[in-house]
């Protein structure tokens, strides 16, 4: 995957989990609910973004694993 697509990639990640905060923020959730909301919604959009790029949903993991 080029580096650009990995760019694009992370800034929608970024983006999307900026709409999600507001989401969550906005129905009040707790603590448990919100990190529970997240992460669901945070793998559905990587799921929708590997569908999109046809690309294994792990590749999208394996990449940022590489760069902690």
């Amino acid at each position: 995957m080029s580096d650009k697509k990995i760019r694009d990639l992370e800034k929608r990640v970024k983006d999307l989990e900026r709409k999600l905060e507001f989401f969550i923020n906005s129905f009040n959730l707790s603590s448990g609910d919100r990190i529970a909301d997240l992460n669901e919604r945070t793998r559905q959009a990587m799921e929708q973004i590997a569908n999109e790029l046809n690309v294994p949903l792990f590749s999208l993991f394996d990449h940022s694993e590489r760069f902690k």
